[in-house]
C-alpha cells in the first residue's frame, strides 16, 4: 500500500514539473526595422549603438587584431570614433558609457551588450532577443573583456532600463 501511495506522489510531482517546465516559453525576437546592419566584406564586423528611437550609429571595424569586444571598443575609443567609459570590475570591465548612452543607477539605467554570435548568445526566459533581417542579436553571455568576435559579428549596445 505505500508503495503505491509513493509511486502515485512520484507520478504527481513529476506531471507538476512537466506542467512547470512547459510554461516557460523561449524569447520571440523582435525587428529592429528601423535598423539597417551595412554591408561587410570579409574580416570586418559591426558595433552599432542606439542612439535613441530612430536613430543608431553604426562602426564597421577592420578585425586585424581584435579578438574581443573590448579590442574593438578600445580601437574605437583611440581613434575617437566613440566614447567609452568603464570601471574595472571582478569580472573584467563593465561599460557605463559608450558615446551617447550612459549609465545611471539611480534611474535603473543601464547599458545592455548584445551579440549576433550564437555562441555568446544568452537565450534565458525574459531575455531580450531582436532580428535585423536574417540576423539575430541576443544578450551577451560573458562580459566585454570575455565576448569574442569575428568575421560578421554585429555588436549591439542599448540602454535597459530594470
Amino acid at each position: 500500500m505505500k508503495k503505491n501511495i509513493s509511486t502515485w506522489v512520484l507520478i504527481v510531482l513529476v506531471a507538476f514539473c512537466c506542467l512547470l517546465t512547459s510554461c516557460v516559453q523561449p524569447p520571440k525576437p523582435t525587428e529592429l526595422d528601423k535598423l539597417t546592419i551595412p554591408q561587410l566584406k570579409e574580416n570586418q564586423m559591426v558595433v552599432i549603438v542606439k542612439i535613441d528611437d530612430d536613430s543608431y550609429k553604426n562602426c564597421v571595424v577592420d578585425l586585424d587584431d581584435h579578438k574581443t569586444a573590448d579590442d574593438v571598443l578600445m580601437y574605437l575609443q583611440q581613434n575617437e570614433v566613440l566614447e567609452i567609459q568603464f570601471v574595472d570590475g571582478d569580472y573584467g570591465k563593465y561599460l557605463t558609457k559608450i558615446d551617447a548612452l550612459e549609465q545611471n543607477e539611480a534611474e535603473g539605467k543601464y547599458i545592455s551588450v548584445y551579440t549576433s554570435d550564437s555562441v555568446n548568445q544568452a537565450t534565458w526566459a525574459g531575455a531580450i532577443i531582436y532580428t535585423v533581417g536574417s540576423i539575430t542579436i541576443a544578450p551577451a553571455k560573458v562580459g566585454i573583456s570575455e565576448l569574442s568576435v569575428g568575421s560578421g559579428t554585429v555588436l549591439y549596445f542599448e540602454i535597459i532600463t530594470y
